[in-house]
């Protein structure tokens, strides 16, 4: 295999190995003693992951979108927590071992960094841009960033599915299930967003407000 490699030749390669030998997954273990070292791959959707302490208590930590690779490796959470990577309604995840696979461990490092770098530069913007504002104003503001890469504007309105529970979204915002699906009640009766189980819909003036 040749060292110099393009980012659209890797992706070529791993998609090929998908098609061949891709395994689709309900939820990964990410530290566990028997961790299994590959590549996961959201192809529809968004993946999240997420830690439970001894308590019991599950935090989601990090998000993978559309496209998104990531590479699990036995060193990759070193933790008494346990992690784990699921999708989200309407969402999807594929799973490929790295035993088998034709490239080397250092490509595909590589390769997988600027997705980590991109999901490192999400949560952090998230975190400073909500953190002075009300509940109300977090979680539109959530909404609004999620619908930037997943949303579709029809007519007036910004429109995205619902992969998020209540308890995904309350868990980003750092509150409890009761004051996300109070925010949520609020927020529709003053008719600044629709939600349902199939999909969440914000005025599209509202949105470009929002993401400016």
């Amino acid at each position: 295999m040749k060292e110099d490699m393009t980012r659209e030749e890797t992706a070529k390669i791993l998609h090929t190995h998908l098609l061949e030998t891709g395994q689709a997954v309900e939820r990964m273990p990410l530290n566990s003693p028997q961790v299994v070292e590959g590549l996961l791959y959201v192809p529809t959707g968004i993946a999240k992951i997420y830690g439970v302490n001894d308590r019991g208590l599950t935090i989601n930590t990090d998000l993978l979108f559309t496209s998104e690779w990531f590479l699990l490796e036995a060193d990759s959470y070193l933790s008494s927590d346990q992690f784990f990577l699921e999708p989200l309604r309407h969402s999807s995840l594929q799973f490929l071992p790295l035993e088998g696979l034709s490239l080397k461990r250092e490509s595909l490092q590589v390769f997988c960094y600027p997705f980590t770098k991109a999901r490192l530069r999400r949560i952090h913007q998230q975190k400073v841009r909500n953190h002075d504002f009300a509940l109300e104003a977090r979680l539109q503001f959530l909404l609004a960033d999620f619908m930037k890469y997943y949303g579709e504007k029809k007519g007036e309105f910004m429109h995205m599915p619902a992969y998020f529970r209540h308890e995904d979204l309350a868990s980003m915002l750092k509150t409890s299930r009761q004051n996300l699906t109070t925010t949520l009640s609020k927020l529709k009766a003053s008719g600044t967003l629709r939600y349902c189980r199939k999909e969440f819909v914000i005025p599209y003036n509202n949105f470009t407000a929002l993401t400016r």
